[in-house]
């Protein structure tokens, strides 16, 4: 039996994540990343921008690509505003190994332990 998916999972609001969600419409849903096994102190500004529907890019509609863009674009601002610089994205999919399309926002500022106050101020100029 396989693991379950992990953004379903946040989807569906069986994880934690820090400081809550902070983006959301019918389509997607965006998150600071939360601590895993894989990865128990995620970089300060590291974001998730996850659509709804377990699908690839290929598979999203015109709607959902839009949201993933929108959300990504806004997350960007926010981020930018917070004082982080350098700001990328990276999309997440079966190269990597995963089979729910995601993209990663980020500055990648290091580890921090206060993500729910990073996400508090962040969460202001959304």
């Amino acid at each position: 039996m396989s693991e379950p998916c992990f953004l379903c999972q946040a989807v569906a609001g069986e994880i934690d994540l820090p400081g809550g969600i902070l983006w959301k419409d019918d389509r997607v849903i965006a998150f600071h990343s939360p601590p895993t096994h894989a990865n128990p102190r995620p970089c300060i500004g590291q974001c998730m921008v996850v659509p709804r529907r377990h699908a690839q890019l290929a598979d999203l509609t015109a709607d959902e690509v839009e949201s993933v863009i929108h959300a990504s674009r806004a997350l960007i601002s926010a981020l930018r505003a917070e004082g982080l610089a350098g700001v990328a994205l990276d999309q997440v999919g079966p190269a990597s190994g995963v089979g729910h399309y995601s993209v990663i926002v980020g500055a990648r500022q290091g580890s921090h332990d206060e993500i729910d106050e990073f996400v508090n101020g962040l969460r202001a100029h959304l």
